[in-house]
């Protein structure tokens, strides 16, 4: 019998920054790595990533980390991760190719790093520990699901998936997998949680499809489609409409995306030789532009064209732009922006509403689906922001669960495991780790509260030139003041303050001994008292006191 733990480093009560741990015995097994884009302005902060503090205090124990599937919010951590801890890791060959591209957009030298392609017929052996996958239907090709078999049972780690119909070959579900499941002895399933909020959305894309079709039907000027290239299965959708009509596509997109460019090349995205074109200038009718990207991307390719920033391509009122699906989180008030931009230009815009869009998600009816072929000892809802756990709650208390037997998983949470049963919830607090500029590096929460306080509050800069050998002031404060409101600073307020650091200089002359850091502090926190008194803000007063004692003037 062994002693199973389970935690979450992300992805609890938020849509994304997925990595959850399962510890059996003295081996940790990393169950993907992914990010988060701010919802808020967090001044130069361009993602969160999972705080993985335990990880580099435990790396010895490390076994690897298993990834589903290569969209951002499960593999975006991975450069971050890898660089601070050398470790094995293990996907499927479409994941690993994305893997591989997103490393080396980073800047990273992939001989440095240890990724295998796992195909869903194998089991990776780690003593008494199994571990294996098997694919599922997803937004990506080659997504898979996760079972780690250990003496008390299976753990399934089952994200991003649904039992529709797939597109075709790529999306295949491996049943064969699922029904081995049911014959087995599962412990614990870990589900994703932000589809269940979709029961009531079409089970397929023919609405998708047939809106699609009579959009390029209609028109024969220039069709722009902006698309988040995590939609993969649409895209191809998109390219086999255009096909079919006799229409040319064309992809743009920055030189860092990858998803698209990584499907073409592995064939994973199929498109006709004499179909796709390139944008170089050359003028073709019945022309379907896919502008690709993550994040803000899309919307902000789009604007730059309707800006004329490209020579390559243009947008005029005949065209059309489609909108493939509403903004992600995080995202709406830029793409609103956008929109506003669109409509000012007089563009034709079409919005393609999340409500004739399958989702790639698992519904309630799947998660039901889920639960009747695996039986689990435990029930763990995992991936979803705090309405959709809340949902899966109600879903399992709908279906007779026992209560004691669906476990609240938190971030920082450890679900505590022995011969089987559930002795202990443990609850540790985690730090957010934010991103700044480079993947492979982190900001930690002072330097936001920093950058908050900077922008919000104002900054005073202070530049005193001194002689501490002849006690002199050599030459009078050149008080500088950035962010604030200048009228609120009256001759009065200033005087007062040039009064205040005068009278400090002298007194700290007048010491045993002339330290210049405590003279600074002496004049940020007399200078705090007289803004603080007019602003009500705590400002940011940076004192630059120049020392002349050994330079002749």
């Amino acid at each position: 019998m062994s002693k199973i733990k389970i935690r979450a480093l992300g992805g609890m009560g938020e849509n994304g920054k997925n990595m959850y741990l399962v510890e059996v015995d003295d081996k940790i097994f990393i169950l993907d790595a992914g990010l988060i884009y701010p919802k808020v302005d967090l001044f130069g902060i361009d993602a969160v990533v999972p705080n993985i503090d335990y990880l580099i205090q435990n790396k010895e124990r490390i076994q690897g980390v298993f990834i589903s599937h290569g969209h951002e919010d499960h593999i975006g951590a991975l450069p971050y991760l890898l660089k601070n801890i050398s470790v094995r890791v293990y996907a499927t060959p479409f994941t690993i190719s994305l893997i591989e591209t997103y490393l080396k957009n980073e800047g990273l030298n992939l001989k440095n790093f240890k990724l295998f392609k796992v195909s869903p017929n194998k089991t990776l052996k780690f003593n008494d520990v199994k571990i294996s996958f098997y694919n599922v239907n997803h937004a990506l090709p080659d997504a898979a699901n996760i079972i780690i078999s250990t003496k008390d049972g299976d753990i399934v780690y089952s994200t991003d998936f649904n039992f529709s119909k797939p597109l075709n070959e790529l999306y295949k579900i491996s049943y064969e997998k699922l029904l081995e499941l049911s014959k087995s002895k599962v412990l614990a399933v870990m589900a994703e949680s932000v589809g269940i909020s979709d029961s009531n959305r079409t089970t397929t894309d023919a609405l998708f499809e047939v809106e699609i079709y009579n959009s390029f039907a209609k028109n024969n000027n220039k069709i722009f489609i902006a698309a988040y290239s995590t939609d993969v299965s649409r895209i191809q959708k998109i390219i086999n409409t255009a096909n079919l009509l006799g229409k040319k596509v064309a992809f743009f997109s920055k030189q860092t995306e990858l998803i698209v460019n990584v499907a073409l090349k592995t064939n994973n995205l199929s498109i006709p030789e004499d179909t796709l074109v390139k944008l170089d200038g050359t003028e073709y009718d019945n022309l379907v532009v896919i502008v690709v990207g993550n994040h803000t991307e899309p919307y902000y390719l789009i604007s730059r064209i309707i800006e004329g920033k490209y020579k390559n391509i243009k947008i005029s009122s005949d065209d059309l732009i489609i909108g493939l699906s509403d903004a992600v989180s995080g995202t709406e008030k830029y793409v609103l922006h956008v929109l506003d931009e669109i409509y000012r230009n007089d563009i034709n815009f079409k919005q393609i509403e999340n409500k004739i869009l399958r989702t790639s998600h698992a519904t309630s009816d799947d998660l039901i689906q889920l639960y009747s072929i695996s039986k689990p000892k435990y029930y763990i809802p995992i991936k979803g922001e705090v309405r959709h756990l809340f949902k899966h709650y109600t879903l399992l208390n709908e279906l007779k669960i026992p209560q004691e037997k669906v476990l609240n998983l938190q971030d920082g949470n450890i679900l505590v495991f022995e011969n089987g049963n559930l002795i202990s919830v443990e609850n540790h607090e985690l730090k957010e780790v934010y991103v700044d500029g480079s993947l492979t590096g982190a900001v930690n929460e002072d330097i936001v509260s920093e950058r908050d306080a900077l922008a919000n509050n104002g900054v005073i800069e202070i530049i005193v030139h001194i002689d501490s050998k002849t006690q002199k002031i050599i030459k009078d404060a050149n008080i500088i003041t950035k962010g604030l409101v200048i009228n609120k600073f009256t001759e009065e307020y200033i005087d007062q303050m040039h009064q205040v650091i005068e009278r400090l200089i002298k007194s700290y002359f007048l010491k045993k001994h002339f330290i210049v850091e405590d003279l600074e502090k002496a004049i940020v926190h007399e200078i705090n008292k007289i803004v603080h008194k007019i602003t009500k803000m705590h400002t940011t007063i940076i004192p630059i006191i120049i020392d002349l004692k050994n330079i002749k003037y």
